[in-house]
């Protein structure tokens, strides 16, 4: 009982959300945390590193992104915990990069206004602005380049960018009593479905652009970078 108290009491501490945002793009919502000098979290079952990212929303309702320096676990049997130090940096963007915009690394098909374009947006990885992503969608449309010198260079350039976690373009949701089609799951079971979004995105754009922009989207990335005027912009 008085284990049980003491870590209530603890637990009254833990007034801020936070998400972590993993270095591989994962995303852990919800974390219930204290944030003062230190990050103070009660659940020493969150995996947290170095480097990782804390989006933290102050009571002035303005987000901040607290990069981790250090990370100390204290396995107390009642008062278990992670100290956390970190540094506060500027907003960081998230922005994913369409397959068009490295496959023109290796052809040069690109206008002179894209190009400086995207030099600008470059500058800002330097100045830790933002980070670029793409995904498993990208790497799989570049792997069907038949000609292999093209193809053995543009794995390389974009093995060199972050992927994003793989989003499911089919789900499975619960079954009850009328939800699923006839003789599609039994009572109690679970029936397969497109994605909602991914159903939706494929009403306006081709089913590539959709998958991209879905994956885009469940990875909650700020900007989908593209060249694709013609099937996307337009």
């Amino acid at each position: 009982m008085g284990q049980q108290r003491q870590k209530n009491m603890f637990n009254r501490f833990m007034t801020e959300q936070l998400t972590l945002v993993r270095k591989n793009s994962r995303r852990i919502e919800g974390i219930k945390a204290s944030v003062h000098s230190k990050i103070c979290i009660n659940d020493i079952s969150i995996p947290v590193e170095e480097d990782d990212i804390f989006e933290y929303t102050n009571p002035a309702g303005i987000t901040n992104h607290l990069r981790v320096t250090r990370v100390i676990y204290h396995n107390h049997p009642r008062l278990g915990h992670i100290e956390i130090d970190y540094q506060k940096v500027k907003t960081l963007y998230r922005v994913y990069l369409d397959t068009n915009i490295v496959a023109r690394v290796n052809d040069f098909r690109i206008k002179e206004k894209d190009a400086k374009a995207l030099w600008l947006i470059s500058e800002k990885i330097d100045s830790h602005e933002l980070e670029l992503f793409t995904s498993q969608k990208a790497k799989e449309e570049i792997e069907r380049i038949k000609e292999n010198t093209q193809r053995e260079f543009l794995l390389f350039i974009c093995n060199l960018v972050k992927k994003v976690p793989s989003a499911n373009l089919v789900e499975s949701i619960p079954s009850t009593y009328g939800s699923a089609p006839f003789g599609v799951a039994t009572y109690g079971g679970s029936y397969k479905a497109e994605d909602h979004l991914y159903t939706r995105l494929k009403a306006v754009f081709d089913k590539n652009d959709a998958e991209h922009i879905f994956q885009a989207e469940k990875a909650k990335m700020d900007f989908f970078l593209t060249l694709d005027k013609k099937s996307i912009i337009d």
